[in-house]
């Protein structure tokens, strides 16, 4: 689930809310959508949350925002080694699992360890081996991202300051900007 918050026919228009809604200290990131610029303010794991999220979003000065449905999979690009593929593949059920631990520590201030456990299991099941790392550079850039992410997620740990959460939020919608950039 995301909290988006507007839709814009410019680059440009979009570009100066998302700054203005930055200023308020709300994680923010155009992501092109058919042809359309689309504001999205955090990614959350229920529905639930997306509407809490919304609503604190709303206290903090930004009107025009409404929690929507998340899709993510399905990704094809042309030329990719068997592990770039697997790679893709296991990617979604990651975002989900880091989207879950961020959420949780955005409401509770914690990640449970399971989850913790959960993310290191995952992201095993992602590494290349020394020989045969991703050559795509789409994919070593995903890589790259996923990796930093992983390590801010799970640094969330047993307490994390709203400042801490909102960064983490920040790269989660980086990492599904660079996602759905893929083609």
């Amino acid at each position: 689930f995301v909290v988006q918050g507007g839709v814009f026919t410019t680059k440009e228009a979009g570009k100066q809310i998302e700054t203005e809604v930055k200023q308020k200290g709300v994680p923010a990131i155009i992501v092109d959508n058919k042809g359309q610029s689309v504001l999205l303010l955090s990614v959350t794991d229920t529905i639930e949350h997306a509407r809490d999220l919304n609503d604190k979003y709303k206290q903090s000065g930004v009107e025009e925002s409404f929690p929507k449905e998340l899709t993510l999979g399905g990704k094809q690009i042309a030329g990719l080694n068997q592990q770039e593929k697997a790679y893709l593949e296991a990617f979604p059920l990651l975002f989900e699992t880091l989207t879950k631990a961020t959420s949780t520590s955005t409401f509770t201030e914690a990640i449970p360890q399971t989850l913790i456990e959960s993310i290191n299991q995952q992201l095993k099941k992602m590494k290349y081996s020394s020989e045969s790392a991703p050559a795509n550079e789409k994919i070593v850039a995903l890589k790259k991202e996923v990796d930093q992410t992983v390590k801010n997620v799970i640094a969330l740990g047993k307490s994390a300051t709203p400042k801490e959460i909102t960064a983490v939020q920040q790269q989660l919608l980086a990492l599904l900007a660079s996602y759905q950039a893929l083609g």
